[in-house]
This record gives C-alpha cells, structure tokens and sequence, in this order.
C-alpha cells in the first residue's frame, strides 16, 4: 500500500475480477451513506461510475490475467473522490470516440458513462501504474439553487 493510500478515509485491495463489483459498489454505497448521507442520488451516480471503470481494468488493463485493483475513498467538506490504481496493461484515451446514440453498438460506453456520472473523470499514469480518479463535488448546505 502507498503512503498516498495510507491517508485515504477507507483503503482496499480487491481481486480485478467481474465477481467483485457487487463488493465494490458495497463498498463505495457504505462509504458515501457516512460521507454524505442524505445524497442517494450520488451514491447511485458514483456507484454506477466506479463499476464502469473497474469493468474496463478488468476487461481491458488486465484482459483475463490475475491482478488486483487497489480503492481509496477520500471525502472532504466539499467533495468525495475515489480512486482506483491498477497494475495492468496503459490506456490510450485518444482511440475512444463518444458513442453515437444513431449508431448502437455493444460496449464502449463505460468512461462516456462515468463521464457524465460524476464531476470529473481522470487517467494518470504513473511509472508502472496507473490511476482512475473519480470526483463528486457536494453541495453546500448554505447553497441556494436557482
């Protein structure tokens, strides 16, 4: 585990595997039900967002060879980020074009997805890793919505 790891409010390492996204979304749901409780509709947005990114590690970085993807859930006043760090084979984000609703296909739509799930949605790589960061920015309570 990293020292950045080390900091987060909750810190886990799964098996990259598609039997582990019911944990995952457990664990992401509990984690937002304390960061903010009253918001179900961001539990279910960043939920869904953190799935479609963990299926591309699994299906993609890694591609049926064992690994693992590590979770780390920070939470401020102001926002809740989660990231995720795998080990598997870089992402090229210039060959992903946005699907065309005209032209339906099967898959491709996992990062259009998280893109419009959550705030914002970023890739960096880092030596031989490589991070999924995931953002939710909270409204104030003192906020006026217009």
């Amino acid at each position: 585990m990293t020292a950045a790891m080390e900091q987060a409010d909750h810190s886990t390492t799964l098996p990259a595997r598609l039997d582990q996204m019911a944990r995952l979304g457990a664990l992401v749901r509990g984690w937002v039900a304390r960061c903010a409780p009253s918001d179900q509709e961001l539990a279910s947005r960043l939920e869904l967002a953190t799935h479609e990114i963990a299926t591309n590690i699994v299906r993609h970085a890694y591609a049926g060879t064992p690994g693992i993807i590590e979770v780390e859930l920070s939470c401020s006043p102001t926002e809740l980020l989660v990231t995720m760090r795998d080990h598997g084979r870089p992402f090229d984000a210039s060959g992903v074009s946005a699907p065309e609703p005209e032209t339906p296909r099967v898959g491709g739509y996992g990062l259009y997805l998280a893109d419009r799930l959550v705030d914002e949605v970023r890739y960096e790589r880092r030596s031989n890793t490589y991070d999924w960061r995931r953002l939710c920015r909270l409204s104030t309570p003192t906020r006026q919505e217009s």
